[in-house]
């Protein structure tokens, strides 16, 4: 008669488990499989009849590490001892290898203690967590080349300015030279005297009807300061100069400044910026490049769309709409505190007034030398992760609530059948 109640109580323990999408067993305090629901055995391929009876210790789809944690906290839950949730490696039916977060509760089953666990699939978390770290190192190695390309251009712009002056000339209203400096004859090869005099159109048949030609005339008819930047070929050599035109009372004066290698530079970085933006596309989630005053120097086309053009403003108000920086701020720890890596989670409104939760991952940025220069951090909206978490928590109280009426259902049972049997 005793055996009815128990089939009994093992059928309502399987009906509960078997409404939970994750694998959920029952163990007894030496290991041994009571019960496993039928996502276990779709995970792992075991069949229940298999698996029943069997201590986990003797499962080959568990890393013998796994194996080793998973006994130690065991033996704690059954000394009433609280034990938070963990990880284990495992293999499922098809041979890949797998993560699983476990949480677990000592219940009593049968009259005898035994173990609740649960397990949560984390393998996506991990791999997203593996990708993040290539992310980081791809974009450490692309800012130190950035870095090493902007002073490279700033030691070769500064050796040129410092061996040349700016190209200078005047002109009369007719675009008449009147004034030409030694930077003008060092580049063009003609001298003041040949050029003084003459027209920009005698010198420069080349620009007759063209937009240097039109800025010029621009400059004369509304007499305010302009700029201008053109491309030019000089003796089968391409030039880039920027043209700053200023009206005066006898026409124009003219400073030309040769930019052609600052923007060869500026395209190179173009082209560097515009890879990590093809690769950043790739993460499906918002990245940026924050610097330790807070200040957001790159982001990649996620957040702008979300929050506009933000590069140069203040991180922790343009994401979150702070006065100061936010609590728990991963950017401070990472260059107050040298951590490697900070990983929190945050809830914000958007601008619908929907509660949005997000999981936050911060990393330094270093120079060749070591030194940390920047933080590289990622935002991955994760509401749709922990509205299931929330659902999920709350399944399992209940959970946990009818398992243990049930329990205690099966224990007044049994103690009925017990005096029956005596009477």
């Amino acid at each position: 008669m005793q055996n009815k109640p128990r089939k009994s109580n093992e059928n309502a323990f399987m009906t509960l488990l078997n409404f939970l999408a994750d694998p959920a067993v029952i163990v007894d305090e030496k290991g041994r499989f009571l019960i496993v629901n039928d996502a276990f055995v779709d995970l792992t391929g075991l069949s229940k009849e298999k698996v029943v009876g069997t201590a986990f210790l003797n499962l080959s789809l568990l890393t013998a590490e796994s194996k080793a944690i998973l006994l130690k906290n065991l033996m704690k839950r059954m000394q009433s001892l609280s034990v938070e949730p963990y990880e284990i490696g495992f293999t499922d039916k098809t041979g890949k290898a797998r993560f699983a977060e476990a949480k677990a509760k000592k219940i009593d089953y049968a009259g005898r203690p035994a173990d609740l666990v649960i397990f949560r699939d984390i393998t996506r978390r991990k791999e997203n967590a593996r990708r993040i770290k290539e992310y980081s190192e791809k974009m450490e190695a692309l800012v130190n080349e950035k870095v090493k390309e902007v002073k490279e251009s700033e030691e070769r712009y500064r050796a040129l300015t410092e061996s040349i002056s700016d190209i200078f000339f005047a002109m009369d209203k007719n675009l008449k030279y009147t004034y030409w400096n030694k930077a003008s004859e060092r580049l063009t090869g003609i001298s003041a005297k040949d050029a003084i005099g003459k027209a920009l159109t005698e010198i420069f048949p080349n620009v007759k009807g063209t937009k240097v030609e039109q800025f010029y005339k621009e400059v004369l008819r509304t007499k305010q300061p302009q700029s201008f930047v053109n491309k030019y070929r000089f003796r089968d050599k391409d030039f880039v100069f920027e043209i700053n035109a200023y009206p005066t009372m006898a026409g124009l004066s003219v400073f030309v400044k040769d930019i052609t290698e600052h923007k060869r530079l500026e395209d190179a970085l173009k082209q560097e910026r515009d890879m990590l933006e093809a690769i950043t596309e790739n993460v499906g989630a918002g990245l940026a490049i924050i610097s330790k005053d807070y200040h957001i120097l790159w982001a990649n086309k996620l957040l702008k769309q979300i929050n506009g053009d933000c590069e140069g403003k203040m991180c922790y108000s343009t994401f979150n709409r702070l006065t100061g920086i936010c609590p728990d701020c991963g950017v401070q720890k990472v260059f107050d505190n040298g951590v490697l890596i900070d990983v929190h989670e945050y809830v914000t409104k958007d601008d619908k007034g929907n509660t949005v939760w997000v999981e936050l991952v911060v990393t330094p940025i270093k120079d060749e030398k070591g030194n940390v220069i920047a933080a590289l951090e990622l935002a991955v909206n994760i509401t749709e992760r922990k509205i299931m978490q929330n659902k999920l928590a709350e399944y399992s109280q209940k959970l946990e609530k009818l398992v243990a009426q049930r329990t205690e259902q099966l224990k007044q049972t049994q103690a009925k059948l017990v005096k029956s049997e005596r009477l």
